[in-house]
């Protein structure tokens, strides 16, 4: 997965641009730079899954950043679904219902920690 992590940030921006295009918006920076923030934040989130005290400090950092952009609960939902589409289409036949499983449990861990600060 971790080789794989270039694709997989393409694959997020798609999904999430197409669920939420007004979300374009958000990125006026080098998109090639915000890729490579949240592939480093893809990998930094599973490192963390069993170490809750850590993963509460990177929700509160996630909060923070995007909180300067006004995104809302449900835009953060969003994303989390992106996060799996992604995944799914990128490991392909690696992603089993086992791994959707654990990344549908990772990823609505570390959303529902963010979506709880973040405004309706």
């Amino acid at each position: 997965m971790f080789l794989q992590k270039a694709e997989i940030a393409n694959a997020f921006y798609e999904h999430l641009f197409a669920s939420m295009p007004s979300a374009r918006g958000m990125f006026q920076n080098d998109m090639q730079q915000q890729k490579e923030m949240f592939a480093t934040m893809l990998v930094m989130t599973v490192r963390l899954l069993n170490r809750q005290d850590e993963l509460a400090e990177v929700a509160k950092r996630l909060v923070l950043v995007h909180g300067r952009f006004g995104v809302t609960k449900d835009q953060f939902l969003l994303a989390g679904d992106a996060v799996v589409r992604a995944l799914r289409d990128v490991l392909a036949e690696e992603f089993t219902p086992e791994v959707d499983a654990a990344w549908q449990q990772a990823t609505q861990e570390l959303v529902s920690r963010v979506a709880v600060m973040l405004p309706d």
